[in-house]
């Protein structure tokens, strides 16, 4: 056995290990009026964990492995002295409304997202208690939102929200468990992508990507 196929075989093994052993998540926090969210990712059991906390203005983390804290980090704002007029931040649009629409009017691609929803719940076994209140700019991204949300409602998954069509609002406080297996994960990912709605799409993006090319090299 040649030492190259030696190593692709270790790193073989080493990926099914990554791949096969759960990430269990935990987390915590409130946004609105206090802004702040405590979260702990574990590997393997707690082999490796990696633990994290955001705050107004400070961010702080450590990672361990097998109980040893092998680094910490974080990050605190330092505020500025205000010079001048300020500039009023414009308004991102972070959200395509009009392109989602026309996504979810594909009844056949509409199908295979929501299967693809609750496939990526149930893998993510997801236990979760939100409560408050959440509004867009939009009063029908607000109705969207609000029934996407009903759709995952559960025993499992208590969102105690209410949505307000009056103003942009994100008031939310909240609890979070989960556990996922990579390769699970990995599964259902591939399989979203090779349905025939979503195929359709990443196929003509490609063709379109080649042909822009191929125009470029006939100019030059």
């Amino acid at each position: 056995m040649t030492p190259i196929l030696v190593i692709l075989i270790i790193a073989a093994v080493l990926l099914v290990l990554l791949l096969s052993m759960p990430f269990d998540f935990t987390g915590r926090g409130e946004w609105g009026n206090v802004k702040y969210i405590e979260a702990r990712l574990k590997w393997a059991g707690g082999l490796a964990t990696l633990g994290f906390a955001v705050r107004e203005g400070s961010f702080n983390a450590a990672l361990s492995i097998g109980g040893l804290t092998l680094w910490r980090g974080g990050k605190k704002e330092k505020s500025l002295p205000r010079t001048g007029k300020q500039k009023p931040a414009k308004k991102k649009n972070d959200f395509g409304l009009r392109e989602t629409i026309g996504l979810l009017s594909d009844v056949e691609l509409f199908k295979v997202g929501i299967a693809f929803l609750r496939r990526l719940v149930r893998a993510f076994r997801l236990d979760i208690k939100l409560s408050g209140r959440y509004g867009a700019d939009d009063p029908a991204l607000t109705g969207l939102s609000a029934g996407l949300l009903a759709m995952i409602n559960g025993d499992k998954i208590k969102l105690n929200v209410q949505p307000d069509f009056s103003e942009a609002v994100l008031d939310l406080k909240g609890v979070l468990h989960s556990r996922v297996i990579p390769a699970e994960l990995l599964g259902i990912c591939l399989s979203l992508l090779w349905q025939k709605p979503v195929r359709r799409i990443w196929y003509s993006a490609i063709k379109t990507k080649m042909k822009f090319k191929k125009e470029e090299v006939q100019h030059v």
